[in-house]
């Protein structure tokens, strides 16, 4: 029934992104909806610009010699997915949960994903991947409005003996292949296996920075 619902929501969003009700006294027919952004558009046609002065003045930036290229990343790419991440460590059997902004899909067949975890200022890891690296497994979630709040207070800084469900207030759920819970809030949940972990580091100081995993 979920999946059957999803469907019908995905093709009814995409209607209703190419066409337009129009009501008039011979009742309502759709219409192609037009973008106002490319209003009469032709093909090969050169695009018009927002203003008139656009890309006269050009800022050119070397992520290496700024002091940190965050905000420059988190500007530029955008809108970004918000994966929540639940895991399990499969010794304490703490359950953690989390969001992380760094999330793709990276291929369907087999479906792939991909999230980068960043370490702390001091390199430390966060709670997430320490229990990812020892189960090979986590569930994403994709968040809705309806528990944004609850998702958004998951990634305060909390203890790693401190279970986020709990502070948060969302609801665990069990996943049917892996250990590690879901959100039973969440309308999209994702059971993954750890395919690879590929860790970065930044090229002058030679210290680790990130944790990129490719889950299947």
């Amino acid at each position: 029934a979920t999946a059957v619902g999803v469907g019908i929501g995905m093709v009814a969003g995409s209607f209703l992104q190419k066409y337009l009700p129009v009501h008039n006294h011979r009742g309502t027919f759709w219409r192609r909806r037009r973008l106002a952004s490319r209003p009469s558009y032709k093909p090969g046609q050169t695009p018009s610009l927002p203003w008139p002065t656009f890309g006269q003045k050009i800022h050119v930036f070397d992520p290496s010699q700024l002091k940190s290229a965050y905000n420059l990343i988190i500007s530029a790419i955008t809108p970004r997915p918000i994966a929540l991440v639940s895991s399990r460590h499969p010794i304490t059997g703490i359950d953690n949960v989390a969001p992380f902004s760094y999330f793709g899909c990276v291929g369907h067949d087999p479906p792939m994903i991909v999230i980068g975890f960043c370490r702390s200022r001091n390199g430390a890891m966060k709670d997430s991947i320490t229990n990812i690296l020892a189960s090979n497994e986590f569930s994403v979630q994709i968040i809705s409005e309806w528990y944004l709040d609850a998702a958004n207070h998951s990634c305060g800084a909390f203890a790693p003996n401190v279970d986020e469900y709990q502070e948060s207030g969302m609801t665990k759920a069990s996943c049917e292949i892996i250990q590690s819970p879901r959100v039973k809030e969440a309308g999209i949940s994702m059971e993954c296996q750890v395919v690879h972990v590929h860790p970065m580091k930044n090229p002058q100081s030679g210290n680790l920075t990130t944790e990129i995993v490719l889950a299947q």
